[in-house]
């Protein structure tokens, strides 16, 4: 293929059909759609129907369903049907949840989205860098980013840092001539400019001749474009994963012992096994997460600090130090003159006018400076007219214009001032920071209660299936109580947290959920044997009645002990937010009442007799009692071993 670089101007315009006069903006759409968008590594953006599957794709759900449709073809169609249903229902809401994360995303990014000066329609706009098309007319200006790989037909002591391409960090000098001979490399070609590259001085005028993986970054981008290194919260949210995978192998393995041991029917004991292990993972985590994250992004980006990879929300919330340069590259970036001053400090009218003809007359780089001059006032300098200009550059660190007015000429130079803040203000960042770690401590919570209350219940399960003589709950209940429960930890992204936590920067650390899991947990699941005693030797339950007694005081107990391990503090003082409230209680209560609704009959269940209501409450309020008494314990304990370690969630890394 012939290099642009030496081919003339007049045919590299017939070749793309193009004229300095631009493109209009129907040939830029309908070439978009043919060339694709400018983006040097394509991102990768999966059908929701695809996300769907992936969602599926889960070998748990996996084998869960199979063996439901194993189950209905043995004739347990009903049972089936409703694991099955509550399962596309949990996969449904983790899906709609996870896309409305995305597209609020994707939105903030739009708003940080880099833009190139383009010619269409004859007229000079910002449109997004990845918009553009082969056959645009661009404009460069000092300080400006390349968009694309450009053939220069206009230019002006232009001056490219090429380091992108070649590692030089020297700038190197473009023009607009043909050349005589193919240059060896790309990069030597004097009269192109190439993406990734970035102008340090003069003007241009240049066509595009390739964009996205065509252009000579598309190589270096690819490299580029492997994974980067895990950050803190991805890796922490990995240990989490093999943490919880550990803990489903041994409670299947342990359930498929005692099923050979005993003898028990092979598909019912897959279908508990499965669901067990269903109930124990956390299935919600991604969600969560990506909805907490996306939530902080938000309040963030109303704030001014806008975020393009979520998992640094978590990084910027654990910084305890910020170094910064003194560009003001932080602050509002607005200017406002305040006033124009002579050599002796004295106002002086003459300043004014000839910055005024400056900034009026220039044309190259784009600069704050100017606007604060041009929008203090305009002064009369009707007969002025510009001869030259010479652009701004940062060695000389000025821009100059030559203008002339009857006869005589004038040659004005405006620095650009350096470190001038009119509001050193880094309020913004902290608010961020904040957001930071308020989104990161809603995540945390999720992990405390879900594997706390999840390891108790399952382990329940799991003791009381040694005993019983019939499964103490069907696998249709145990996914119902699941999603029930995931249900009531929705609205965790809303909640609030307490001010101790954000006051300073936390970090992963997989023993506390460990902890949490292996002394709250059997917590609760006393409490399920102490109900189990009650239904067996009190109620005398039959088979339903036992499922129907520990479905609601599982049920309870796992939505209403979200009050208390939700903070690390008084729960009567640090007051969850109202979303979380209405959802625990919501959730609690229609529990409660489910085996009195017409769906009773359908998913197991038998209505309970009063009386049992009395212990329910005087279980639940002791258990609460307890797990307070425990997470205050085991919360001192921990924040005591952490002063000496020096990184944890609850106490400063520094």
């Amino acid at each position: 293929m012939i290099s642009p670089s030496i081919i003339p101007l007049s045919s590299l315009f017939e070749q793309f059909n193009s004229s300095p006069e631009g493109l209009t903006g129907e040939e830029a759409f309908r070439r978009l759609a043919q060339y694709g968008l400018n983006e040097p590594v394509p991102v990768k953006r999966t059908h929701g129907a695809v996300q769907f599957l992936l969602l599926l794709a889960n070998p748990l759900i996996i084998i869960l369903l199979l063996a439901s449709v194993i189950s209905a073809l043995a004739g347990e169609q009903i049972n089936a049907s409703i694991i099955i249903t509550i399962v596309l229902l949990g996969i449904t809401l983790n899906f709609v949840q996870t896309s409305r994360s995305a597209r609020v995303i994707e939105r903030l990014r739009e708003t940080v989205a880099s833009t190139a000066t383009v010619l269409r329609d004859r007229c000079w706009s910002e449109v997004l860098i990845r918009n553009l098309v082969p056959g645009d007319i661009i404009r460069l200006t000092a300080g400006d980013l390349v968009p694309a790989d450009g053939r220069l037909f206009q230019a002006r002591s232009l001056q490219i840092r090429q380091a992108a391409l070649t590692g030089e960090s020297m700038p190197v000098e473009k023009q607009e001539e043909d050349l005589e001979g193919d240059p060896s490399s790309p990069a030597e070609a004097k009269n192109m400019v190439f993406l990734g590259t970035s102008v340090i001085s003069g003007t241009a005028l240049a066509l595009v001749v390739a964009t996205g993986e065509k252009t000579a970054f598309g190589d270096v981008a690819s490299l580029l474009s492997r994974r980067p290194p895990e950050t803190e919260f991805e890796r922490g949210s990995r240990r989490f994963g093999f943490l919880i995978m550990q803990t489903v192998f041994f409670l299947v393995l342990f359930v498929f012992t005692v099923t050979a041991a005993f003898h028990r029917d092979p598909l019912e004991s897959l279908l508990f096994a499965i669901a067990l292990a269903v109930g124990l993972t956390p299935e919600f985590f991604p969600m969560i997460t990506s909805v907490t994250l996306s939530r902080g992004a938000v309040h963030m980006a109303r704030l001014k600090v806008v975020v393009k990879h979520l998992a640094s929300i978590q990084n910027l919330g654990s910084m305890d130090i910020l170094c910064s340069d003194k560009t003001g590259t932080l602050t509002r970036g607005e200017m406002s003159l305040a006033g124009h001053l002579d050599p002796l400090g004295r106002m002086a009218e003459e300043v004014y006018f000839f910055a005024s003809l400056n900034s009026v007359f220039e044309t190259g780089i784009k600069s704050p400076l100017d606007s604060a001059i041009l929008n203090y006032r305009r002064p009369d300098i009707d007969g002025y007219q510009k001869i030259d200009e010479i652009p701004f550059d940062f060695d000389r660190r000025r821009l100059s214009v030559v203008v002339e007015k009857n006869g005589e000429r004038l040659l004005i130079s405006k620095g650009a001032p350096e470190g001038i803040l009119l509001e050193r203000s880094l309020r913004v960042l902290h608010q961020g920071i904040m957001e930071g770690r308020k989104a990161f401590g809603n995540v945390v919570k999720y992990l405390l209660m879900g594997t706390s209350s999840n390891f108790g219940n399952m382990f329940s399960m799991a003791g009381a299936f040694l005993f019983l003589p019939f499964l103490p709950m069907l696998p249709m209940q145990i996914l119902l109580n699941n999603f029930l429960y995931d249900l009531a930890q929705l609205t965790i992204p809303t909640d609030h947290v307490d001010a101790t936590f954000i006051h300073k920067p936390r970090r992963w650390d997989i023993s506390l959920i460990r902890n949490f899991m292996l002394i709250i947990g059997p917590i609760s699941s006393v409490y399920d044997f102490l109900t189990f005693f009650v239904l067996l030797k009190v109620f005398h339950a039959s088979e339903a009645l036992f499922h129907t007694g520990w479905f609601v005081e599982s049920l309870a107990t796992q939505t209403l002990v979200l009050l208390i391990i939700r903070t690390a503090g008084n729960p009567f003082t640090s007051r969850p937010g109202k979303p979380l409230i209405m959802t625990v209680i919501a959730v609690a209560a229609g529990g409660a009442l489910l085996p009195f609704t017409p769906l009773a009959g359908i998913l197991g269940f038998t209505p309970l007799p009063a009386s049992y209501f009395f212990f329910l409450a005087g279980a639940v309020s002791t258990y609460l009692l307890i797990v307070e008494l425990a997470k205050r314990k085991l919360m001192a304990s921990y924040l005591r071993h952490t002063v000496r370690r020096g990184s944890t969630f609850f106490k400063a890394s520094s």
